[in-house]
């Protein structure tokens, strides 16, 4: 549970029918939109009525996939936090607002032994998963946005 939000783990078809999230549309930003779970929740919420705004470092996928479902593309890396606060901006404005982000941008490199790596290989891991997600969290949006990491 989350707030008031029932999250299930599950098939897409499934978490479409449990999730009150994706049964009130509203503007949705979306990081690491460009493959897997990202692009699923993307479409998901797209069909469900949602306009969504698709964040990621692949600008041609999330342009193809803003083609297919009717988003925008916001060619973004949430390590990089002026670009966030210009893609937030560009979606915002867009939209008139943006009610939910999701941050599902994340990585795992290197994928090795912690043995086997240096303090300075994991750099890129903090930048990413650590503080790209705190800069969504700590950024005031027109619309005081609900925010799942």
């Amino acid at each position: 549970m989350l707030g008031a939000y029932k999250l299930e783990l599950g098939r897409p078809g499934n978490l479409a029918k449990a999730n009150s999230m994706a049964d009130h549309p509203e503007p949705l930003l979306i990081t690491g939109a460009s493959r897997g779970i990202g692009e699923a929740t993307a479409r998901l919420f797209a069909q469900k009525g949602h306009r969504v705004a698709l964040l990621a470092r692949s600008a041609a996928a999330i342009e193809r996939l803003a083609d297919e479902i009717g988003g925008l593309a916001l060619p973004c890396d949430v390590a990089d936090e002026p670009a966030v606060r210009d893609a937030v901006d560009k979606a915002a404005t867009e939209f008139g607002g943006i009610g939910i982000i999701i941050n599902n941008a994340g990585m795992l490199e290197p994928a090795a032994r912690i043995l086997d790596t240096k303090p300075s290989d994991w750099t890129r891991n903090i930048e990413v998963n650590l503080l790209g997600r705190c800069t969504f969290c700590a950024m005031p949006c027109r619309s005081c946005p609900r925010v799942v990491s």
